[in-house]
């Protein structure tokens, strides 16, 4: 069994950060992704 934690904090500016965590069923970090984007009108990294 798998588990997915989302994380997404949103900032005054229009921009945010969003991170995708994949849990293994002891609670290891399988894999971690995250998202950032400074302002609303800059590219997602």
């Amino acid at each position: 069994m798998k588990y997915r934690l989302l994380l997404k904090t949103n900032f005054y500016l229009g921009g945010y950060t969003n991170t995708e965590t994949e849990l293994d069923f002891a609670g290891v970090t399988k894999l971690s992704k995250t998202y950032h984007k400074r302002l609303s009108a800059d590219t997602e990294k």
